[in-house]
């Protein structure tokens, strides 16, 4: 039985749209493995790093460098991190943005950008949270008689005790830098059993002050 024109128009019509098809897939399915193992959103977590601090960006030429991210924060599940030469950073204070290299310690709060490659998270860029994530109030202890903020340039750090809360709180080591802002004014000299509201962050597992101000405790609401 012989075949029209039209018929074989038709057919060959047919596969070529059939090949066209089977090239998008193929393409498609090459293209794929390229996005694929891109990590959409945000790794969010403390971080454990090798020795006591790393400095990035790592520089040109440097060795990968591995992290453990503790996802969601202390006790959280540990993901290993790749840090390579090419990894971005970018850090916060309360105020604006740092630029230049950024030293990151243990028990440092951070975002992760990354993708995948061999089955291992690396890091595209890093993001190391200094603006306040702690804010509390209380009755605060200092070091002798009083305490005059913010600290001179150069001055070793202080320690100051927190009843967080008030009298019969429990107690929270805060150390205060030359960094520490004063809320409220230009200075502020602390005395024991003042009432006081800190914005701090956690950096190597220890609570750092950002602004520390004085405050009317009776003012204070509960939330």
């Amino acid at each position: 039985m012989g075949t029209s024109k039209g018929a074989g128009r038709t057919s060959r019509r047919t596969a070529w749209i059939s090949a066209l098809l089977v090239g998008l897939v193929i393409v498609t399915f090459a293209v794929a493995p390229a996005s694929a193992g891109k990590i959409h959103g945000e790794l969010r977590g403390v971080v454990d790093v090798p020795g006591s601090s790393l400095t990035l960006p790592l520089a040109a030429g440097a060795s990968n460098v591995t992290i453990t991210l503790f996802l969601g924060g202390v006790g959280g599940p540990p993901l290993p991190i790749t840090i390579t030469a090419s990894t971005k950073v970018e850090a916060e204070d309360a105020k604006d943005k740092v630029s230049g290299s950024v030293t990151v310690g243990d028990g440092d709060l951070i975002v992760v950008h990354g993708k995948l490659q061999s089955g291992a998270i690396v890091a595209t860029k890093i993001e190391l949270e200094k603006f306040p994530e702690i804010e509390a109030f209380g009755i605060v202890k200092v070091p002798g008689s009083s305490l005059t903020l913010p600290l001179v340039a150069g001055a070793s750090n202080v320690t100051i005790t927190l009843a967080f809360g008030g009298v019969g709180g429990p107690p929270l080591p805060i150390i205060v830098t030359p960094s520490t802002r004063v809320g409220g004014g230009m200075t502020l000299t602390l005395k024991d059993n003042d009432f006081i509201e800190v914005k701090a962050v956690l950096q190597s597992g220890q609570i750092v002050a950002v602004k520390i101000g004085e405050e009317n405790e009776s003012e204070v609401e509960d939330e």
